[in-house]
């Protein structure tokens, strides 16, 4: 053998060598970008890890889409929100409350009640619109669903306290942002209320004492229970 065929050795050999070096980056590269998309995947419950969870909504996460002028459900109400969730926890629970001064006057569980321990992680949607006749608010829809269990009701405020002396003068969505993390200090989320005096913020813990001078409020208030 002479120099020129060693040489040719030597360098099909680095060659080769080149190949499986490339050949096993490529696959480590693959390996890690498939890792990340299925961490992705998995964090933000999409595909195979969606498992009857809200697509693309992290675990312990709420999130708002309040209707703009022009949707289908503006046609319908003045105003309007979706909420949809994402809870691993004891119970998750949706209350209709209305006060005067500080007292209650009718309180009522709306939400699909579950047996205690038989569910740990709650998926669900809830869309509530506000709708007016003859130009006066008076009805409250609301349509929720938790893990395919499903309810919906239209809420007579007359049957809520609000008599015609006492007409609505502001009402709040909350200050929810697009998308908020559910932890355990804020358990109890304010997603709606109407209010006869303008005061529509207040301590979701004592709503007794935050309304206390207010002849009539309604709060619909969604509960996580960790």
């Amino acid at each position: 053998m002479n120099d020129q065929e060693l040489l040719e050795i030597v360098k099909k050999n680095r060659r080769k060598r080149q190949v499986k070096s490339s050949l096993l980056n490529l696959f480590l590269v693959l390996l890690v970008l498939l890792g990340m998309g299925l961490g992705i995947s998995k964090y933000y419950n999409l595909g195979p890890f969606e498992e009857g969870k809200v697509p693309g909504l992290p675990n312990n996460q709420i999130s708002y889409k309040q209707t703009e002028f022009g949707d289908i459900a503006s046609l319908a109400y003045f105003m309007s929100e979706s909420v949809a969730f994402n809870f691993t926890g004891k119970n998750v629970t949706l209350t209709a409350a209305s006060y005067s001064y500080g007292k209650v006057i009718n309180e009522e569980i709306l939400s699909p009640q579950f047996k205690e321990g038989e569910v740990e992680d709650f998926s669900g949607y809830l869309t509530i619109g506000v709708r007016e006749e003859e130009e006066q608010t008076q009805w409250v829809d609301f349509s929720m669903n938790i893990n395919g269990a499903g309810t919906r009701k239209s809420l007579n405020l007359k049957d809520y306290g609000l008599s015609e002396d006492n007409p609505i003068s502001a009402y709040s969505f909350g200050d929810a942002s697009e998308r908020s993390r559910i932890s355990k200090n804020k358990q109890k989320i304010d997603i709606l209320t109407l209010s006869a005096e303008g005061a529509v913020y207040g301590d979701t813990s004592n709503l007794e004492e935050s309304y206390k001078d207010n002849p009539w409020v309604l709060v619909l208030l969604l509960e996580f229970e960790n």
